[in-house]
C-alpha cells in the first residue's frame, strides 16, 4: 500500500490501535486524482448504445453503453451527453446516416473518463463519428441482400401473379400519416369509375419499433390473405430518417415470402431500402402507389375498350361480307329463276313438238333398219356362195391369206352345194393377188 499512502498523503486520522483510517471523500478524491492523471485526454471508444436515457426537460442524455459477446453483455458503463452536444451530434448523425441516434446502434464515440465523488465513474461523450455507423449500416444491408439472394428470396415477389383488378387492398400505415391520406385521396378520386376496398392495419413506419410493428401487421394480413388482392406499405412525411428497419433481414424476408404482391411507398427518393427492392412494386411516394393501382384498372379498361372496338369492327366486317354474299345469292337466285322460266318455256315447246319429232324419228329409224337389213342379206355367206365364191378352211379357220398355207397342208373347200377336200401342192404369191395351185380330189 506504499502507493496508496502516497495518494492519501496528508489524509486520514491516527487511532489508538495505530490503524490509519480514511474518509470516503479521501478515497474518492484519490481515485479522481489518479484517473485524471491516467486518462486526462479524450480518446475514441467503440461501444453499443444500450439505452439513450434522454430527458426532455433538460435535453441531457445519460446513455448506458455496453459491449456484447454472443448477444450477452460482457461490459457496461454509464455516460453523459449534455444537451448542447446532443443537439449537435444528433443533427450531424441524422444528416449523415439518415437515422436518428437511437438505442441498439454500435457507435464510434470520442469520450473522456470522468469520476465524480457523488456520481461515480462515467464517460463524457464529446463527439460521435456517423461515418462509422453508416459503414456498419451498409455492411448490414449488404449482408441482408446476400442472404436473401442465397435463399432465393430476392425475386420471389416478382414471380407472383398480379391480380387483374387489385381492388381489395390491405394497407399498412399509421392512421395519422400524411402518406396514408395522400394514398387514399388518389383511390377515392376515381371512386366514380373504379371501386377499391381498403382495410387499414395500423403500424409504426419509423423508429425502433417499426420493424416489429410492420411484421405483426403482415402476420395478421396473412391469416386473412383470401380477403385481399395486394398489400400496400405506406409511409409519408417522415423524410429520409428512420429507414434502417427496412434494411433488416427479418422484415425484408417477410415481404419477399409474402403470398400476396406487396407494394411499398415509404416516401423517400434516395437509395432504395432492401424491403423496397424485394417488394413486387416500389413507389417513391404513397401517391405513386395509389396511381399504380388506379393505372391497373385504367389499363384493363383500355384493354376492354380495344376488345369492344375489335368486336364491333369484326362484327361489322362479318355482316358486310354476309350482306355481300346474300346479295350475290339473291342475284344468283334471280338469274336461276330467269333460267328456270326460260327452260320451262323451252320444255313446253319441246313437249309440244315431241309427238311430231318422235314420229319422224321413228320413221327414219325404220328406213335405216330396212337398209341395214338389205345390206346384211347381200353380204350373207349364202349370197356369197350363190355368186360362185367358195370358202377355204384350214382346220376350223377360214383361210384369209395365202401366207397361212404351205405345201402339203390339207384344206377344206365349201361351195354353195357340197364341199371338197384337197391338199396344197404349191403356194405362189403374185401382186396384187396370190394364185394357189392345189390337187383336186373328189368327195
Amino acid at each position: 500500500m506504499a502507493e496508496e499512502r502516497t495518494l492519501f498523503d496528508g489524509a486520514g486520522e491516527n487511532s489508538a490501535d495505530t490503524r490509519r483510517v480514511f474518509s470516503l471523500i479521501d478515497v474518492c478524491n484519490s481515485l479522481r486524482k489518479t484517473i485524471t492523471a491516467r486518462y486526462g485526454s479524450a480518446f475514441w471508444l467503440r461501444a453499443e448504445m444500450h439505452k439513450l436515457n434522454y430527458y426532455p426537460p433538460s435535453g441531457h442524455c445519460f446513455p448506458e453503453l455496453c459491449q456484447k459477446a454472443e448477444e450477452r453483455i460482457v461490459a457496461e458503463m454509464r455516460a453523459t451527453l449534455w444537451s448542447a452536444d446532443y443537439r449537435r451530434i444528433s443533427a450531424q448523425f441524422e444528416q449523415t446516416t439518415g437515422e436518428p441516434l437511437r438505442e441498439g446502434t454500435e457507435l464510434l464515440m470520442q469520450v473522456m473518463i470522468q469520476y465524480e465523488p457523488k456520481y461515480g465513474l462515467s464517460l463524457h461523450i464529446l463527439d460521435i463519428d456517423p461515418v462509422f455507423t453508416l459503414g456498419n449500416l451498409q455492411r448490414q444491408r449488404m449482408a441482408c441482400v446476400a442472404r436473401l439472394k442465397k435463399e432465393n428470396l430476392w425475386t420471389a415477389q416478382q414471380a407472383l401473379p398480379f391480380p387483374l383488378l387489385p381492388k381489395r387492398v390491405a394497407v399498412i400505415s399509421a392512421v395519422s400519416s400524411k402518406g396514408y391520406s395522400d394514398f387514399m385521396r388518389v383511390l377515392e378520386s376515381r371512386s366514380g369509375r373504379y371501386v377499391f376496398q381498403t382495410d387499414l392495419f395500423t403500424a409504426l413506419l419509423q423508429g425502433d419499433a417499426a420493424e416489429s410493428s410492420i411484421l405483426k401487421a403482415l402476420q395478421h394480413i396473412e391469416h386473412h390473405k383470401d380477403r385481399y388482392d395486394v398489400v400496400a406499405v405506406i409511409r409519408g412525411g417522415g423524410g429520409e430518417v428512420g429507414l434502417s428497419g427496412f434494411d433488416r433481414y427479418e422484415l425484408a424476408a417477410a415481404v419477399a415470402r409474402f403470398p400476396l404482391p406487396v407494394l411499398t411507398g415509404i416516401g423517400h427518393s434516395t437509395n432504395l431500402t432492401v424491403t423496397e427492392e424485394v417488394a413486387y412494386y416500389n413507389g417513391i411516394t404513397p401517391t405513386q402507389v395509389g396511381e399504380f393501382l388506379v393505372e391497373s384498372f385504367a389499363a384493363y379498361e383500355r384493354a376492354l375498350t380495344d376488345m369492344t372496338q375489335n368486336i364491333v369492327y369484326s362484327a361489322d366486317n362479318i355482316l358486310r361480307r354476309h350482306r355481300h354474299f346474300l346479295e350475290r345469292v339473291g342475284e344468283a337466285g334471280r338469274l336461276a329463276l330467269r333460267l328456270c322460266r326460260s327452260e320451262s318455256r323451252r320444255l313446253e315447246t319441246i313437249e309440244k313438238a315431241l309427238p311430231v319429232l318422235s314420229d319422224r324419228r321413228i320413221r327414219w329409224e325404220r328406213r335405216q333398219l330396212a337398209q341395214w337389213e338389205k345390206w346384211l342379206r347381200a353380204v350373207s355367206p349364202e349370197k356369197v356362195l350363190q355368186r360362185g365364191f367358195a370358202y377355204v378352211y384350214s382346220g376350223d379357220r377360214i383361210v384369209k391369206d395365202a401366207s397361212a398355207l404351205s405345201p402339203g397342208v390339207p384344206v377344206r373347200i365349201c361351195f354353195r352345194q357340197g364341199e371338197a377336200e384337197a391338199t396344197v401342192k404349191e403356194v405362189h404369191f403374185k401382186s396384187p393377188s396370190s394364185q394357189i395351185k392345189i390337187d383336186k380330189t373328189r368327195n
